[in-house]
Parts: C-alpha cells; sequence; structure tokens
C-alpha cells in the first residue's frame, strides 16, 4: 500500500517553524505544535469518531506539502491541511484552529471555502483524477466562552422570510454543509488530561485553555502555569524539549500580562533553574535578532539593498554592536560610515 507521502507528488515538506510571520499567537502556537504529525495524529483520533479513527493509518498521516496547497490556502496560516491512509484510499485530513474571544457565526462559510480550494488545487494537478479525496473538517477551539455559534451552513443564508415551500426548495439547492466544533472550553483539566496526546500537545492545549484565559490576572496566570508544570517538565527532557518552551514562553509572553522578568521566576521555580536559563537565553537571541533585522531595515532603505557581507556581519554581531549601528545609522552619510571603526 502506499504511503500518504508519495502521494503528495514527492514534495518535501518542512515542518511549521515558530519564526514564521502567522496571524495570531493562538495560531502560531497550535500550528508549532499540531503541524508535526506526532503530535496531530494523537488530537485528531481522540476527537474524530471512533469508527474514522480506527479507519485511519495514523502512521501515514502528513502533512500535505505547501507546494501542493493553492494559494488562498497558503495566505491562511491557522489552516492544517494533511494527507492520510483512509481504508486503502488517499484521504485528506482537513485541520482547521480558530481562537476567538466569542465564536465566529461564518466558520461553515470559511471551512466550506477552504475544503473547495483544496479540491480545486487537487483537481489541477491531477487533471486525470475521476473522484475526489474526502475531507474531513475538524474545528477546535479554545477561549473562555463555550462554542454557541451554529456549525451549519444553512444557518447564515436569509432564508427566513420566505413561504415554508420555498424555503424548502431553495434549501435543496444549497450547499449542504456541517461540521463538529470541539469545544476545549467545555472541557475541564481532568478532561483534557484523561485524553490520549502526545505530551507536547497536552501542554499546548492547556496553555491555550487553562493558561492564557486567566491573562488579566497575572497570579492566575502563574497559577495556571503551575498547574501544567509536571507536563511541561517531561516535555523540555525531550528532545525537542528547547524548542516547545520557547514556543510555550513566547505564546504566554504575547497572550498575558506577564513580563519577562516574572515569567523567568515562574519558569524557574516550577520547571527548574535550567528551563529559566533557557528561557532568558532564547529571549535575548530573539531580541537580539529582532534588533538586527530592524537594523536591516533601516540600513536598506537609507541605503539600498545590502551587500552579503553587511547581511552576514548584522547576523553575527553582538547586541552592543547592533545598538552601536544603529545610533550612526540614523544620520550616516554612507553606509561604511555606518561599520567604521
Amino acid at each position: 500500500m502506499r504511503s500518504a507521502r508519495s502521494t503528495a507528488e514527492g514534495c518535501a515538506f518542512a515542518p511549521p517553524q515558530w519564526s514564521q510571520s502567522l496571524s495570531t499567537p493562538h495560531d502560531a502556537l497550535f500550528r508549532h505544535t499540531f503541524g508535526q504529525p506526532e503530535h496531530a495524529a494523537p488530537l485528531l483520533s481522540a476527537l474524530l469518531p471512533p469508527v474514522l479513527a480506527r479507519a485511519i493509518d495514523w502512521g501515514s498521516l502528513s502533512p500535505l506539502p505547501e507546494a501542493a496547497v493553492d494559494a488562498q490556502l497558503r495566505d491562511r496560516r491557522c489552516d492544517l491541511l494533511f494527507l492520510a491512509q483512509l481504508h486503502r484510499r488517499a484521504a485528506l485530513l482537513y485541520v482547521l484552529f480558530e481562537h476567538k474571544s466569542q465564536p465566529d457565526r461564518w466558520t461553515a462559510l470559511q471551512v466550506l471555502g477552504y475544503a473547495v480550494a483544496a479540491w480545486q488545487e487537487r483537481r489541477r494537478r491531477d487533471p486525470r483524477l475521476r473522484r475526489l479525496p474526502p475531507i474531513v473538517p475538524v474545528v477546535v477551539h479554545c477561549g473562555r466562552r463555550p462554542w454557541r455559534a451554529s456549525t451549519q451552513l444553512n444557518a447564515v443564508l436569509d432564508l427566513a422570510a420566505l413561504p415554508a415551500e420555498v424555503r424548502a426548495a431553495v434549501d435543496a439547492m444549497q450547499p449542504q454543509f456541517t461540521f463538529t466544533v470541539h469545544d476545549f472550553a467545555r472541557r475541564s483539566e481532568r478532561d483534557l488530561r484523561a485524553m490520549a496526546l502526545s505530551l507536547h500537545g497536552l501542554w499546548s492545549l492547556a496553555c491555550m485553555q487553562f493558561v492564557a484565559t486567566r491573562k488579566d490576572d497575572d497570579a492566575a496566570v502563574a497559577a495556571a502555569f503551575a498547574d501544567w508544570a509536571d507536563v511541561g517538565r517531561r516535555v523540555i527532557q525531550s528532545a525537542s524539549g528547547h524548542d516547545a518552551l520557547a514556543a510555550i514562553t513566547s505564546y504566554i509572553l504575547q497572550t498575558t500580562r506577564l513580563d519577562r522578568a516574572r515569567l523567568a521566576v515562574v519558569v524557574g521555580r516550577h520547571l527548574g533553574d535550567r528551563a529559566m536559563k533557557e528561557f532568558v537565553s532564547t529571549a535575548d537571541q530573539i531580541r537580539r535578532e529582532g534588533f538586527a533585522e530592524a537594523l536591516g531595515q533601516l540600513l536598506t532603505r537609507r541605503f539600498g539593498p545590502l551587500p552579503a557581507d553587511v547581511t552576514k556581519r548584522l547576523q553575527q554581531a553582538g547586541r552592543a554592536e547592533l545598538q552601536r549601528w544603529m545610533a550612526r545609522a540614523i544620520d550616516a552619510a554612507s553606509l561604511a560610515a555606518v561599520f567604521a571603526d
């Protein structure tokens, strides 16, 4: 049996990195974690109907290469599209993450649009295709308030004013589309812990549902982080622990009021001094890289495209050097003057 990876036209896939430009911190953390099959498979297996979960070969689950997704989908950074074997056929598993303080009544229209775009791209790439692979939409919601919006497309159609027989006739001609929302706002911490997820997946969902939702109360954020520290300690001991810690701490800094100094104390207290030092080191590196990027943009605006040796120098410089060059770049007469000894 062919694996799902072989059906994607042999295109290599690079798992989404934390540094990608994404729409929100919530989307970024979800993609960072569940863009990886080893974390996506347990989540999907837990959320899908058991009969479907049993029919999927989870070992074949692989993200659809970006090259095999059309521009409309690539621009939607909160989407994850997977390919898997379903009863010896290639089936597309579509994973959409929407994180909103209030449920979105237009989600059915969004998901249908993404599905149609994926099908159209599939046909474009294989004009001889006789049948389309099924798409399974999986909508995950994390937030303070439970999801109450409709999950059916016909709920947003303007049919209410029509006589019943006319409404029924018109409704029968509309796309019949519905989805199931997996609402973590309705799950307790015990419910989440009981799910057979990867540790990284469990920690990410816990931070989205039980840490970030307490964003207005620093003490509550710190307490919620502590409640899940047992999972965090196990995650950071794994081979990908450094990346996981960077993703989680970056997420907390962006979604709560905790500053770096307070978060460093919380990390050290509950995850250990080594994790705290890694967090501080990563935060310093992110700030340095951001400073270098800003300086590069300023220099490019003032003096045009930068030579390769200048770009390399910016990438390798320490923060003190970058600050000195930034001060000079404001009114320097030439690029050489910025870097003059």
